[in-house]
């Protein structure tokens, strides 16, 4: 065990042991001889950690990110709780593991935002066109019923041509918004 831990230990200086712990998981990323220290640290004393006070970061490690990792760390100062301590050391054994682990991430993260966002704008520009076409075809049956009701043959075939012309615009707005947002998946 360190020297200094040691005797924070034997002083019974828990502020003191909590940092140290913090820094010695933070330092040494996972090296299997400072695990067993803070392991043995942890058992020797009693009321190391605090009651969790629910501020949430991540469901494991693995979904932990650089800034979310630095606002843990800083939050184990006013809140030493074993749950935010075990993450602490689970993301830490990450970094020791492959250190470009979390920047990976967060690039691959921005990436699918992006694909998400050209196919939301995809998404969008298909609509109103689509919505048109809806309209168009909503002012065709509004023809064709003045036409039933009134019973003017012509009125009746224009408003059942605006209902084909507008069911026709629907589909073209349904294929093209489909092989966008295929273009850009596969982007």
């Amino acid at each position: 065990m360190k020297k200094a831990l040691q005797e924070a230990i034997d002083s019974a200086d828990t502020a003191r042991i909590r940092s140290l712990l913090t820094d010695m998981a933070a330092d040494t990323k996972g090296n299997a001889a400072v695990v067993e220290d803070i392991t043995a640290a942890v058992a020797s004393v009693p009321g190391l950690f605090e009651p969790d006070d629910g501020k949430f970061y991540a469901v494991s490690a693995e979904m932990m990110t650089v800034p979310l990792t630095d606002a843990l760390r800083q939050d184990l100062d006013s809140n030493f709780s074993l749950p935010k301590f075990r993450l602490f050391v689970e993301t830490q054994a990450i970094l020791h593991r492959d250190p470009k682990y979390y920047s990976r991430r967060m690039q691959e993260s921005d990436a699918v935002g992006a694909t998400a966002e050209s196919a939301e704008a995809v998404t969008t520009g298909a609509g109103v066109f689509s919505k048109i076409a809806f309209v168009i075809m909503a002012v065709g049956v509004a023809a064709a019923v003045v036409g039933i009701c009134v019973s003017l043959k012509f009125l009746l075939g224009v408003g059942i041509g605006i209902v084909m012309l507008g069911s026709a615009l629907a589909y073209r707005a349904i294929v093209a918004r489909d092989r966008r947002m295929q273009a850009a998946a596969v982007a």
